[in-house]
């Protein structure tokens, strides 16, 4: 919920709007009552008015979104509308079936159990709501509805099942005379873990915190690389050397300098990455660059590489994929490698890249906060920047790697999703974050490939291959 929302005022306003409405089930409030309710309450002209158009611009977004079966970002939008209406039996049903369609999707316990809640609260407000007794009782029904690329994924697991079965059954026959047994293929279901206190227990174990993690790897542009475990589910499936730090000014200077590839639009500003007027020193984040351009700079810092002999012929360096990146935040055993980004969007709720509480208890990453001066400046401790910051300027590390969380966004090889073709997606939020929505360790947005934002970068991997 938007942090400005949060007062005596408006708590007061909710107790007794709430208290009104369950006073007299069978009836709803009416605007001209709600305006009374919250003029007693203490909230002025203009917040009430903010308030209902916040109420309208989330409903609006997240009924849309749920139309389209968009379930992820239904839910944070009308979560929002949840939390300013709670009094409103229709609200409380729709963002329970937003919750019931991640469920369906993802398997989301979490999201299952918010549905419940949700339809039961309808119920108490308007017992006579229809919609959610029926949404109520699709809870009891098994889950039986996957997404687009899930069914893709497990379609094109079950032909590649059936040929090896045919194939084995084919040569048993021939060995026993023809009578081999009949086999079914099954798809053993993805263990995964799904409560925050999980995540800590996640963190204890690997000690994702670690600050002197060993450099493992450290390339001819000083980019240091450190070891992270990848996980499916709860297997260990190998290893990734990931860059310690965002990737520079300075390293990305040394790839425009050789290559002469157009770094900008203006002619008077080629370095629109290195722009005077935010003051960047080299050891900032890179900026204003597209997917595409950070895919450039990992090709032409393998071949560059191996040419000098300092990485092996099939190691390449390369942007990480939407589940590394997982990993490497310490929530790489808590999602669905095979689901696509969109649908792990916010899936594991009260999971920060510092842990569970919120707001954090100290200056633990770059994000928009109190030192902006900015409206709805997200509640974490003030810091001393108010745009990007120099790589590895805030405490937090997973896995000795810095600016995870807040600083810029990072590029991730993924799309977005199976049936979207140009939206790539993005990871770790930035220094113009404040939505909690998206500093959560599962939040995620997509942008267009070609886009240059002043809020994005990105981070390299290096893929050591077959000798």
């Amino acid at each position: 919920m938007d942090t400005d929302l949060f007062s005596a005022d408006l708590n007061n306003f909710l107790q007794k709007a709430l208290g009104g409405q369950l006073a007299e089930p069978h009836s709803q409030l009416t605007e001209e009552v709600l305006k009374r309710i919250a003029r007693n309450a203490g909230l002025s002209e203009e917040d009430w008015e903010n308030l209902c158009e916040k109420l309208k611009r989330h409903l609006a977004k997240g009924r849309n979104f749920l139309k389209f079966e968009n379930y992820t970002d239904a839910v944070a939008d009308l979560e929002q509308a949840a939390a300013i209406a709670p009094y409103r039996s229709d609200v409380l049903t729709d963002c329970g079936k937003a919750h019931l369609g991640r469920w369906r999707e993802t398997g989301s316990r979490s999201s299952r159990d918010r549905a419940e809640e949700l339809f039961r609260k309808s119920l108490e407000i308007d017992p006579g709501s229809a919609d959610s007794a029926e949404q109520l009782s699709e809870l009891r029904k098994p889950r039986k509805s996957l997404s687009m690329f899930r069914k893709r994924a497990l379609i094109a697991a079950s032909v590649v099942a059936l040929a090896g079965v045919s194939a084995w059954a084919k040569l048993s026959g021939e060995r026993d005379g023809g009578g081999g047994a009949a086999l079914i293929a099954k798809e053993a279901p993805l263990e995964l873990l799904t409560r925050p206190e999980d995540a800590l227990q996640l963190y204890e174990s690997y000690d994702i915190f670690r600050k002197n993690a060993p450099i493992e790897f450290s390339n001819s542009l000083e980019m240091e690389f450190v070891e992270v475990q990848l996980f499916k589910g709860a297997d260990r499936e190998g290893a990734l050397s990931f860059s310690v730090y965002e990737t520079r000014i300075k390293d990305y200077r040394a790839f425009v300098n050789e290559t002469k590839r157009d770094a900008g639009d203006a002619a008077s500003l080629p370095e629109w990455w290195a722009a005077p007027e935010h003051r960047y020193s080299e050891n900032h984040p890179v900026t204003f660059v597209s997917w595409h351009d950070a895919r450039a700079f990992c090709d032409w810092l393998t071949e560059k590489e191996q040419r000098a002999g300092l990485i092996g012929p099939n190691d390449r360096y390369r942007l990480p994929t939407d589940h590394e990146w997982s990993c490497a935040i310490g929530i790489g055993q808590m999602e669905n490698p095979e689901i696509t980004p969109k649908f792990k969007h916010n899936n594991l709720r009260g999971v920060y890249p510092w842990g569970t509480d919120w707001p954090p208890p100290t200056v633990l990453g770059n994000y928009r906060g109190p030192e902006t001066k900015v409206p709805n400046a997200a509640p974490v401790q003030p810091d001393a920047f108010t745009r990007a910051a120099p790589v590895g300027s805030f405490p937090l590390t997973h896995w000795g790697m810095s600016d995870l969380g807040g600083n810029v966004w990072e590029w991730c090889e993924d799309q977005w999703d199976v049936n979207m073709n140009d939206e790539k997606t993005v990871r770790g939020g930035c220094f113009e974050t404040q939505n909690g929505n998206h500093i959560l360790s599962a939040g995620r947005r997509w942008i267009m490939s070609r886009e240059k934002n002043g809020n994005v970068g990105f981070r390299c991997v290096l893929e050591r291959g077959e000798p």
